[in-house]
């Protein structure tokens, strides 16, 4: 088995993944004690902190799960 590990990034950064295929796989978030998942769909777009812990959860279908992931940073 593959574990994820969890990231962060950059302070005051932020994050933003763009779905194009998902046939499985939910992104965990964790801040602090609370912990929550959050099931994508073809076409979301998720935009969060860079310093909130995430990962992804193993994609178990057979199928490829696409997506784009970004860091920006307001100037």
């Amino acid at each position: 088995s593959i574990r994820r590990q969890r990231q962060m990034c950059i302070r005051d950064s932020k994050v933003g993944v763009l779905y194009v295929q998902v046939p499985g796989g939910d992104i965990e978030f964790r801040q602090g004690g609370a912990y929550w998942r959050e099931t994508p769909k073809p076409g979301d777009l998720l935009v969060f902190p860079g310093t909130l812990e995430h990962r992804v959860l193993p994609n178990t279908s057979e199928q490829v799960r696409i997506s784009v992931a970004f860091n920006f940073k307001k100037r």
